[in-house]
């Protein structure tokens, strides 16, 4: 018996290896061919050097600028005459709702019972929304559309003092009556970011990575220089032996004590 145990452990001890070493592999190859993929890329910080490799379709670039909205959106409530890239007013309302739960009611003698009841809940609901975008916006002189750019991954909260004259709250989410509320959103009209993309013959168009589909729209990262932005990408994509060997080896002990358990008390 304790044989076909240990032939047991032994054998979905291997097979676990097997399939770890497996998958190790194909993560392994993917960050690499990221890795690679990052490494090789332009980097552009000024508009000379963009304009000439976006003239010869030099592919996948690095490009840090500062973005503006030609045609700057706002909202009628504003007060303060700020506009934004994009803006964002969702109204909600403090409402009540049922809810069903169920509780175990006890009587003695050990004897109990479950009954349903119902309770009343109160939640913020989303009951309606006003959203604003550009249309254009432009970087080293270059205009694109704001459909070619993740706008709306890139909203923050808007404080209510840079909305409404007079008003002094640095948060951003506005009483308008009772039990009603607004929480104002958006992308400020002009900002420094670094994002990646491809120069191709077609223009400025997002980035396909390796055995991937290409991205629908391209993404903005937060400001910062091309070698830290190219760091930690580079750091993000990093294969981690150790931490795989260490998994792997939790998931042996895991089993093999399940299987253990289960044979003994047969």
């Amino acid at each position: 018996m304790n044989k076909i145990l240990a032939a047991i452990v032994f054998g979905l001890n291997l097979i676990i290896i097997f399939v770890s070493v497996l998958l190790y592999n194909n993560d392994f190859q993917h960050k690499s061919d990221v890795r690679s993929f990052y490494q090789t890329s332009n980097r552009i910080d000024n508009k000379s050097d963009f304009d000439y490799l976006l003239k010869t379709a030099s592919g996948r670039s690095i490009v840090q600028t500062e973005l503006s909205a030609i045609d700057s959106v706002t909202l009628s409530q504003v007060t303060s005459g700020k506009s934004f890239m994009a803006i964002t007013a969702t109204y909600q309302r403090y409402q009540p709702h049922t809810e069903t739960y169920t509780v175990t009611v006890s009587y003695g003698k050990g004897k109990s019972h479950t009954e349903t009841r119902t309770r009343i809940v109160w939640r913020w609901d989303t009951i309606g929304e006003d959203n604003r975008i550009s249309k254009e916006l432009k970087f080293f002189d270059n205009k694109y559309s704001s459909s070619l750019f993740a706008i709306d991954k890139y909203k923050k909260d808007i404080p209510l003092n840079q909305l409404f004259n007079g008003n002094k709250d640095t948060d951003n989410v506005q009483s308008t009556g009772f039990n009603q509320r607004t929480i104002w959103e958006g992308v400020p009209n002009k900002f420094k970011t670094t994002f990646y993309a491809d120069l191709s013959d077609k223009g400025l168009v997002p980035i396909k990575f390796p055995n991937e589909s290409r991205d629908r729209q391209i993404r903005f990262h937060s400001d910062q220089p091309i070698n830290k932005f190219l760091k930690n990408e580079l750091k993000a994509n990093t294969p981690h032996p150790i931490i795989w060997a260490v998994i792997t080896l939790a998931i042996m002990i895991l089993i093999s004590s399940l299987i253990i358990v289960i044979v003994v008390n047969l």
